[in-house]
């Protein structure tokens, strides 16, 4: 650094100074250079021009551009990735078709529901691979409910797909706990009605447990309706 007597002398220092041309021909001409091979490489297909006037003429041609398509990026052969990013691979133990635990022997996920709070409890089928709930005709009979006339189809009931003309409305009632203690909770449902070669007797579907939060623990074999104050049910 020099230091100078009088501003005249720094004037008369900057007009023939290196350092000051310098910088101003960095202000003057950035080094972000348009010939730079990202300045010349399609932004769809990433194809790399020769220079941005060929870029543009390439742009008029490309299928990408012309659809909007913009394809991804490939990796760098040269790119070394963190090992510790990488997922590490396990293997389950197996499991022996004849396990013993409860749920094994079980062709449907039962759950016991009454027509009332103090009514014999009869086994229902929680089936989250059901859309909406069904539930069999004689089973409806003993709950309270309503019937209105509906066209619908389901699937998975027999080896063909069912029409349907009856949709129900009904009420029923699960026995479990919540942080209040032992507790019995009552739910009005809808569903399709559907003859008496249903043999869990009800199908209750997603859409009751997904409304309620339903937590199905294989674990503790149980279900919770997380947004019922964590009811739970045994399964």
């Amino acid at each position: 650094m020099v230091a100078f007597r009088s501003t005249e002398q720094l004037q008369k220092h900057r007009t023939t100074c290196k350092a000051t041309k310098q910088v101003k021909r960095e202000r003057l001409y950035p080094i972000c250079s348009p010939n730079t091979p990202d300045r010349r490489t399609c932004g769809f297909c990433h194809f790399t021009c020769e220079s941005r006037n060929k870029l543009f003429q390439h742009l008029g041609n490309c299928k990408d551009a012309k659809v909007g398509n913009i394809k991804p990026k490939e990796l760098e052969q040269n790119t070394v990735k963190d090992p510790e990013s990488q997922p590490r691979i396990k293997e389950a133990p197996a499991v022996d078709f004849q396990d013993r635990s409860v749920m094994s022997r079980y062709t449907y996920l039962r759950l016991e529901a009454s027509a009332s709070p103090t009514a014999d409890k009869v086994e229902v089928c929680l089936d989250p691979g059901t859309g909406r709930t069904i539930i069999g005709r004689s089973y409806l009979k003993t709950l309270k409910h309503t019937i209105e006339n509906r066209r619908g189809m389901v699937k998975g009931i027999g080896k063909k797909s069912m029409k349907v003309t009856e949709w129900a409305t009904f009420t029923f009632y699960l026995h479990g706990t919540d942080g209040s203690g032992p507790t019995v909770m009552k739910f009005t449902k809808s569903g399709w009605v559907v003859e008496d070669d249903l043999e869990p007797n009800m199908l209750v579907g997603n859409d009751m447990l997904h409304p309620h939060g339903a937590n199905i623990c294989y674990e503790d074999s149980t279900v919770t309706f997380t947004n019922l104050s964590n009811f739970t049910v045994d399964l």
